[in-house]
């Protein structure tokens, strides 16, 4: 099971401009699902991070199957924030390690650095709630978890260097983690 999480700055897309993926993994025999949450200015980061985490414990008890979480730009935050998740403590029915392993393409894991940025226009970010919202300064998820960051060739360095930190931070706290 892949939940396949949209990106869009935080602030725009859902998950019917990204049924393409769906298509190609189901056709392969992969079961599928897309969420979409709200966007920002609408709803803080953090607000997303927590309409994720309830679409989790919805799909775990209709299918009661553990996801790889994929996620790419916004959507590549977020699947390393549900990685990161303790839920034990979200409450509801889900075990404590719902998430195993997520697979993020070009996410932010810091966010600080958009606070002088026009995104924060929308994303009304200050230091605290920055660094609230940035998996790489979280606890890194259990050891047993599995991580990847994948940043392509031609993106920023800024994306490159965040890639290669939570990989390595996580990676030190022995989480299975990688940059590709």
């Amino acid at each position: 099971l892949v939940v396949y999480i949209h990106g869009g700055y935080w602030q725009r897309g859902d998950r019917k401009g990204n049924a393409f993926v769906a298509k190609e993994l189901v056709a392969r025999g992969v079961q599928v699902a897309l969420p979409s949450y709200r966007l920002a200015p609408e709803a803080s980061v953090m607000d997303l991070v927590g309409d994720l985490r309830e679409f989790l414990k919805k799909l775990w008890d209709v299918t009661n199957q553990r996801p790889v979480v994929v996620g790419h730009s916004a959507g590549g935050h977020l699947a390393p924030a549900l990685l990161a998740t303790d839920w034990s403590k979200v409450g509801g029915s889900v075990p404590a390690d719902l998430v195993k392993c997520a697979y993020a393409i070009s996410g932010v894991f810091d966010l600080e650095p958009l606070i002088p940025t026009s995104l924060n226009e929308a994303l009304k970010l200050d230091a605290a709630k920055a660094k609230a919202a940035s998996p790489v300064l979280w606890a890194a998820p259990p050891k047993d978890r599995t991580f990847v960051a994948a940043a392509g060739g031609e993106e920023s360095q800024e994306f490159i260097r965040q890639a290669l930190a939570i990989a390595s931070v996580w990676g030190k706290a022995g989480v299975k983690a990688e940059c590709v």
